[in-house]
């Protein structure tokens, strides 16, 4: 069985590692970056009231592990923004602090002076979340003489944490940090904590204490270590990987066939992870008169494929200046998608299977993400 996955975030990276498991060759193709790359580290499910109360997916519990930088545990956890917003999340990246086990202590914020974090800020509005006063959890900035070096001080959060992937400069920061031990129950630091995993996990094996990072912000370290793990999990399961933009999908009489390029590549079924509006899988024409119908949204790839929102098909539009925004609200943005005939296999196929933002009216988080790709993975390798 072959089959093509087109998209190298969460969803794609899931359908490829189910598809690759369930003995299936795999061929993933991927282009820029998308919202996966872009994520803050926090793990969410939906509905987000019920999320606590709902058991992780085993499939997704097995693909975090292969993946190696999630941590998915039983309980609902407590991760902290730059900004000192304490919130739930259903698991994290590993690198993040859980603020859930230092309930009542107090939990050091490394106070560096760099133009991007203020962590006076953020331990006074992290002290005053409705969490920290029920757990009388206190959160305090600790200035640590030569934490980061004079040029570290100018850089942004990716080279940041970029210098801390050398265990070296990850051993002089806990010399540092080791200097106020016994202080405090634990640290919360900015997102700089590596773009690898096992930066964060040195620390915490050096300090004998929880170590932790805040979430991070677009394109800073938990979306470069998960296209980092991302990388190293597509070689392990022996999947071809093609840096490209697929242009078609077509019909033939056995499947399907991909193309990019100029250059087609037969498959028995596809999986189509692209995203949505926000990285391209779906797009939104320009208003324009020479636009049949009027400008409307339509996918990014070439295929009999059919969007809709809220249940209702968004193929046309009855007005050239295109989608009345003020009817169907700005929420469309996120939740226009490509239909299914049941959630998973695009709508008219049954060899062509769709996953994560590109689905029309699902959930935009990442553990959705995941677990639609393993369903859609395990569907077209059957």
């Amino acid at each position: 069985m072959n089959v093509v996955v087109i998209g190298g975030g969460i969803a794609g990276v899931a359908a490829a590692w189910a598809a690759a498991t369930a003995g299936a060759s795999v061929h993933l193709f991927r282009d820029r970056p998308g919202a996966s790359a872009l994520q803050c580290g926090a793990l969410d499910s939906e509905p987000w009231h019920q999320a606590h109360e709902r058991e992780i997916d085993g499939h997704v519990v097995s693909f975090a592990a292969a993946l190696g930088i999630w941590r998915l545990g039983s309980d609902f956890e407590r991760v902290v923004t730059q900004n000192g917003v304490v919130r739930g999340a259903r698991g994290s990246d590993t690198a993040l602090l859980d603020v859930t086990p230092l309930a009542g202590k107090s939990v050091a914020v490394l106070d560096v002076p760099t133009r991007r974090f203020d962590a006076r800020l953020l331990a006074l509005a992290a002290s005053e979340s409705d969490w920290a006063l029920d757990t009388n959890t206190h959160f305090v900035a600790v200035e640590v003489s030569d934490a980061l070096t004079a040029a570290e001080l100018d850089y942004g959060d990716w080279d940041l944490a970029h210098q801390f992937d050398d265990p070296a400069r990850m051993d002089a920061l806990a010399e540092r940090l080791a200097q106020h031990r016994g202080e405090h129950a634990g640290w919360l630091l900015g997102p700089w904590l590596g773009t690898e995993a096992g930066a964060a996990e040195r620390l915490r094996e050096r300090l004998g204490v929880p170590v932790g990072e805040t979430t991070s912000e677009p394109g800073g370290a938990a979306g470069a270590r998960f296209e980092a793990a991302r990388d190293r999990l597509l070689g392990e399961l022996g999947v071809d990987v093609t840096r490209a933009r697929v242009g078609k999908i077509t019909r033939s009489a056995d499947g399907l066939v991909v193309s990019h390029g100029g250059t087609s590549l037969p498959a028995d079924a596809v999986v189509l992870a692209t995203g949505g509006i926000a990285v391209g899988g779906i797009r939104l024409d320009a208003a324009r008169p020479e636009h049949p119908g009027g400008a409307c949204f339509h996918p990014s790839v070439d295929a009999e494929l059919f969007l809709e929102l809220a249940g209702e098909s968004v193929e046309r539009v009855s007005t050239l200046h295109g989608v009345d925004f003020t009817a169907v609200g700005l929420a469309a943005l996120e939740n226009v998608g490509v239909a299914t005939s049941d959630g998973v296999a695009a709508l008219g196929h049954d060899k062509l299977f769709v996953a994560g933002d590109a689905v029309a009216d699902r959930p935009r988080t990442a553990l959705e993400a995941a677990r639609a790709g393993i369903v859609a993975g395990r569907r077209a390798a059957r």
